[in-house]
């Protein structure tokens, strides 16, 4: 198992949630979930979860905090939820590891020593079930894994991403995937 702790930010993500912790194939010692009072069945299914998870020596841990933005939930998460992993890792509840990722990550994460303190990974986006391969959209390269308290999340309204205080990065050969499952008439409100 990785040292690694995965933290996801959640608002009503009952449909997304599962297979994207089911995506990591076992390899993560610990989840953290940071959930904005969701009213869906998301906080039953992370208790459920945590306990499939603990049966393979993992853990899955919510906390609830009221949201500001995407920048100050995430570093929230990052900084008040206790993480002890040498490695941290923003994710997104509608996003997955293909499995060669999960592979990837498993074998290269423990062998990286300083100073590489984040990981880039390549993200596929999908949309109404079809993957977006044109148009600048892949890959997308994104910093996602860093040693614990060596990031921060930029604060910006949108298209946050991941700064590193110090050290250098190295890029992962494979990919995860952004598919939500959720409506068409949700991702037009989220946009507008």
């Amino acid at each position: 198992m990785v040292d690694l702790t995965v933290v996801i930010l959640t608002k009503n993500e009952e449909k997304n949630l599962r297979k994207c912790i089911e995506s990591f194939r076992g390899i993560v010692k610990r989840f953290v979930i940071v959930d904005s009072y969701s009213t869906d069945g998301t906080e039953a299914l992370c208790h459920d979860l945590d306990a499939e998870l603990r049966k393979i020596g993992s853990q899955l841990n919510f906390y609830q905090n009221t949201w500001i933005s995407y920048a100050d939930q995430l570093n929230w998460g990052l900084q008040n939820t206790n993480i002890t992993t040498e490695w941290s890792m923003r994710f997104d509840s509608d996003e997955e590891l293909m499995e060669d990722l999960a592979a990837e990550i498993e074998e290269k994460l423990p062998t990286i020593k300083e100073p590489v303190n984040g990981i880039i990974l390549r993200r596929r986006v999908y949309f109404m079930g079809r993957w977006i391969k044109h148009g600048g959209r892949y890959p997308e390269l994104l910093l996602r894994i860093f040693r614990t308290g060596k990031a921060s999340c930029e604060q910006k309204l949108m298209d946050e991403h991941m700064i590193l205080s110090e050290g250098t990065t190295v890029t992962f050969q494979h990919d995860l995937i952004d598919n939500n499952q959720k409506d068409l008439e949700w991702w037009t409100a989220k946009h507008n």
